[in-house]
């Protein structure tokens, strides 16, 4: 090129962008026809409504595609849809996405780091807010009560916590077999989820809290994957990757119907903005979007882009609705969840609501229970506190111990004929031992840090560490039908009661000195220490 002035004359007189860059914001563009320009905004953004010159300072409508190792912003707000990766570190399978909007963070879960995160719109302040023991799969942000949702298809449960990741809680944990997807409805209370189980797909719906549980649809569903939810119109929408539909239906379940089956092999997410439905297409490598009331005017937002997984379209500054949580938290001192007729407050597994219903506390004593394939915590010293503790794969509890300084619940299953123990919340659970017969007592050693346990079917009272380790038999002979143990670790003793003898029996917990502590006492199921008392109670089922 030849820097010469005459190949760029400066126009004579006035010229259009000439003055105050003709009172564009951002860009002016020489045109032909009057008045000689336009005002333009840089790509992805648009100008401001009933305003020829002034844009807005960024995009309003945006859609944001997990992809795996990372995620893109796309803005609506231009024809070209335009992705941008965000600068974020470490993804390694990020599935889903969603947003708040009160403090415009975006929020993911990686199933493979086994991690929920947040990050702001440009992918500054990233940070870790749940570390799970399962794999945490679709997330959904309650906005107005500050909840963070997820379902969890390793653990087959459903959970909140607060948005910063506290105040941890499982909702549900029953009949759950593969749960999917999830979305909320804040302003109504409800929360809507899909499990695709293959034996049992289907989409449920509950209160905000997990209480008045309701199946929606169970039939002709196969892969039930992404959901969003028309919260104006109150419609749910889902997408079915095995029978390549859009269906939608009113939120109770009625007025069910097809909304669009062409040319969609295998749909992974879906989200509403406006009068549109955006879904991703994992095997087409698209992301399309379409009338969400016709199932009409498809339109490709993005074409060949690899490994779009959850997608989220919002706009910014929209208004959010109002439910009692806004207001200082309904008042709760943990979690609160508004729900169609009121609100309430709750607390994570470990605290209860004390006597104002509203202020979690720790309770200084607590009944655990077991009921075939159940494990539950009863409180003794506040109403209406009770818990069924998430514990997956209970077959046959057949005895139950606590340590209470290791914050750890013991059992045996005659089903699976293992000990097994997690923490005293429901979760971390493992298996220390197995092999058993048929384990019907078992008792902590706190001071020893050793667990016991009689066994019916090999006529055996043995010993181990907490952990599983260093199993012991310490009588294995003269016992008959051995059902429950206690210890008495400060004076060295353990008891345990015979079905076939109808005796309650002794000995030094090594197992020396077996001896008869009471003859002729029923068939005693179970026995019970008052250390300060020093007296021994049982429960027998004849006398």
């Amino acid at each position: 090129k030849m820097y010469d002035g005459s190949r760029q004359p400066t126009p004579e007189g006035d010229y259009p962008c000439k003055d105050n860059n003709g009172g564009c914001s951002h860009l002016c563009l020489l045109a032909p026809s009057d008045p000689g320009y336009i005002c333009a905004c840089p790509t992805g953004v648009k100008l401001k409504e009933n305003s020829n010159t002034t844009c807005y300072n960024s995009p309003q409508s945006l859609l944001l595609v997990a992809q795996r190792s990372i995620i893109s912003k796309i803005s609506l707000d231009s024809p070209d849809f335009t992705p941008y990766t965000l600068p974020l570190k470490d993804l390694k399978r990020a599935l889903t996405i969603d947003f708040d909007p009160k403090t415009e963070y975006i929020y993911w879960a990686d199933s493979m780091a086994k991690t929920i995160s947040r990050a702001r719109l440009d992918g500054s302040e990233q940070s870790v807010v749940i570390h799970s023991s399962g794999v945490p799969d679709s997330i959904a942000i309650d906005a107005l009560a500050r909840n963070l949702y997820w379902t969890d298809p390793v653990t087959d449960t459903i959970s909140v916590s607060r948005l910063d990741g506290s105040a941890r809680k499982v909702l549900i944990h029953d009949d759950l077999y593969d749960p999917r997807a999830i979305t909320v409805h804040p302003t109504a209370g409800w929360m809507f989820w899909s499990d695709w189980n293959e034996k049992k797909p289907k989409i449920e719906r509950a209160n905000l809290d997990g209480s008045e549980r309701m199946l929606l649809v169970s039939e002709k569903l196969t892969w039930p994957n992404g959901m969003a939810l028309d919260v104006v119109n109150n419609k749910l929408y889902w997408g079915d990757a095995r029978t390549h539909k859009i269906e939608v239906c009113n939120l109770d379940g009625s007025d069910r119907r097809e909304l669009h089956n062409n040319d969609i092999l295998h749909i992974f997410g879906l989200t509403l903005l406006g009068n549109h439905i955006y879904w991703t297409d994992m095997q087409r490598r698209t992301l399309d979007r379409i009338n969400k009331d016709t199932g009409l005017d498809r339109e490709p937002v993005v074409e060949q882009m690899a490994n779009m997984m959850g997608v989220k379209a919002f706009r910014l500054g929209e208004p959010l609705g109002h439910n009692p949580c806004v207001d200082n938290n309904g008042g709760c001192s943990h979690l609160c969840f508004n729900r169609p007729n009121d609100y309430v407050c709750s607390c994570p597994l470990g605290l209860e609501l004390g006597s104002d219903r509203k202020a979690c506390i720790e309770p200084e004593a607590f009944l655990v229970y077991s009921r075939k394939n159940v494990i539950g915590r009863i409180s003794v010293e506040n109403e209406n506190n009770d818990a069924i503790l998430p514990i997956k794969e209970l077959k046959e509890v057949s005895a139950l111990a606590v340590h209470v300084s290791g914050s750890k619940i013991y059992w045996s299953d005659s089903k699976t004929k293992t000990i097994n123990r997690c923490s005293v919340n429901g979760s971390n659970m493992e298996k220390i031992l197995e092999w058993m017969g048929l384990v019907e007592g078992l008792a902590i050693d706190w001071s020893g840090q050793n667990i016991y346990w009689s066994d019916t079917t090999t006529q055996r009272i043995e010993v181990a560490r907490l952990d599983g380790s260093s199993r012991r038999a310490l009588i294995w002979q003269g016992l008959k039908k051995p059902k429950s143990i206690v210890l008495d670790p400060k004076k060295g003793y353990m008891y345990w009661s015979e079905l076939g003898s109808k005796s309650i029996k002794r000995a030094a917990m090594d197992g020396s000195s077996p001896t008869v502590f009471m003859d002729q006492v029923g068939r005693v199921h179970a026995l019970a220490i008052d250390f300060d008392r020093r007296a021994i109670y049982w429960a027998a089922l004849d006398p």
